[in-house]
């Protein structure tokens, strides 16, 4: 308005501003683009590729938890630290640190069922022995003896249960108790 040129001066430092802007707002969602592509990346070739024991794992914890996880995942936590993580069936993923006592023992047990599975493929089958079920409700429990039933096929299962409705439930899935045998424990 005084007639000199700090208006025009400030409109082009404006401009120059805005075109600076654009260019690192492009640069910018290209950056976060390509590590969201990368990170996709990543979990899809670690899943194709993934360790069998945790597979394996997998199987076993979704009959443990009677489907509330489908699957024992790697991870990282935030320092960086490898860790396992439960994932539930809509895409949840729960650290071990998150779960109940009762879902540590189902992910401690399915751990010991998939590496003892990959263990046998190559050695004579050792006896399995376990008293795991304190910690599990009534459903789970009866997941528990039913994977334990068909990892009978393998190896030799010993339960140790204070739990009068764990050998019920045992004898009705082996009426002749040959494949698990169940020791109540009364402590």
């Amino acid at each position: 308005m005084e007639g000199n040129n700090v208006a025009a001066l400030a409109a082009e430092e404006m401009q120059a501003v805005l075109a600076t802007l654009r260019v690192q707002a492009e640069r910018y969602v290209q950056l976060k683009l390509a590590a969201k592509i990368l990170r996709d990346e990543i979990e899809r070739f670690r899943r194709t590729h993934r360790d069998p024991i945790l597979a394996c794992a997998s199987s076993y914890f979704a009959q443990l938890t009677c489907n509330a996880f489908h699957a024992v995942e790697s991870g990282f936590d935030d320092a960086e630290q490898p860790i396992l993580v439960g994932q539930r069936a809509n895409g949840e993923r729960l650290h071990v640190e998150g779960m109940s006592t009762g879902t540590r023992d189902q992910l401690y047990l399915a751990l010991r069922l998939a590496n003892l599975e990959h263990h046998l493929q190559g050695t004579e089958p050792l006896p399995f022995v376990d008293d795991i079920l304190i910690q599990f409700d009534d459903a789970r429990a009866r997941a528990t003896v039913d994977a334990l039933m068909t990892f009978s096929a393998k190896t030799q299962v010993i339960l140790f249960t204070h739990h009068q409705q764990v050998i019920a439930q045992a004898q009705v899935l082996d009426p002749s108790g040959q494949k698990v045998w169940c020791i109540r424990c009364d402590v």
